[in-house]
């Protein structure tokens, strides 16, 4: 008789198969996330230091025999 090999049944192979996308998704979604947080901390951080940057200008007031 010959040795025949002992493999993973049908379901075992789409389970591992199911397991390794949804491993992959999830790793994707983690890096997407810390992306987002690390990009949306630059842009609040940016903006923070041009709002102190930025000159507050006095309004002209107009002469009284100025035309407007």
């Amino acid at each position: 008789m010959r040795e025949q090999k002992i493999g993973l049944k049908g379901t075992e192979k789409l389970d591992r198969t199911t397991q390794a996308a949804h491993d992959l998704i999830k790793a994707h979604h983690k890096a997407r996330d810390a992306k987002t947080t690390r990009l949306r901390e630059l842009r609040l951080a940016r903006e923070a230091e041009e709002a102190k940057s930025v000159p507050t200008t006095k309004r002209r007031v107009p002469k009284k025999n100025e035309k407007q």
